[in-house]
This record gives structure tokens, sequence and C-alpha cells, in this order.
């Protein structure tokens, strides 16, 4: 994969990123699988609060009244 930037009569910085190794990969997996299971929780609750107020109406919605 290749990232670069380019402008006007200059090159910005790049970078080419070498393949993946499979155990590379794995381990990247996993870490993911971890901070899943350790965030999810957290921003579920913090979700169903959010969306449980947006959903009873409490609060004014923009925009003209019907």
């Amino acid at each position: 994969m290749f990232w670069g930037c380019f402008s006007y009569d200059k090159k910005g910085p790049c970078h080419v990123y070498q393949p993946e190794t499979k155990a590379e990969k794995e381990d990247a997996a996993r870490r993911i699988e971890q901070l899943n299971a350790e965030l999810e929780p957290l921003q579920r609750e913090e979700w169903e609060l959010s969306e449980s107020m947006r959903r009873t109406g409490l609060r004014n919605k923009r925009g003209r009244k019907p």
C-alpha cells in the first residue's frame, strides 16, 4: 500500500507499507478483539442512554414545526 501527499511543485511525505505477515495479522486481530471486549460494554451503555433520550423526543427537534 502507498500513502502520500502531493501538491503543486512539491512532493509531500510518502510512505510505502510493507505487506503484513500472517503472525502480524493474527496479533492485530487479537488486539482488536481485546479492545472490543473492553470497550463495547461501556460504549453500548452510553449509546443506549443517548438513543433512548433521542427516541423519547424530550429534546426539541430542529426545523419547522408540523
